[in-house]
């Protein structure tokens, strides 16, 4: 979710070791979303970087299966806004701050 504010649009490139989304360009106020199965063993990971305002690129884990399973029961929501970055949980109902990395 792009909520920088201020028209702010925000560069958008996730992966997994299966499979390349691509780059999306999300205007201020849009989403961008998929939908996957985790795999057998639990080592599914998904990974973005992103950028914004001709900032540098910062990267984040959108699943790890080990860290996310319990999290994300049916759908993992992340929130970029000025302040950091967010990941919604949906066993206790708070979006919780994560770690935004320069990629």
């Amino acid at each position: 979710m792009n909520r920088l504010g201020n028209g702010q649009s925000m560069n958008v490139h996730c992966q997994s070791g299966d499979d390349d989304l691509g780059n999306q360009v999300l205007a201020d106020g849009d989403e961008f979303g998929w939908a996957f199965s985790t795999n057998t063993l639990g080592t599914t990971l998904f990974y973005c970087n992103v950028n914004w305002f001709k900032n540098d690129w910062f990267h984040f884990d959108a699943y790890s299966h080990e860290r996310d399973w319990s999290r994300c029961r049916s759908e993992c929501r992340w929130r970029v806004s000025e302040d950091g970055l967010y990941l919604h949980n949906q066993k206790n109902g708070e979006w919780e701050a994560m770690p935004l990395l320069r990629a």
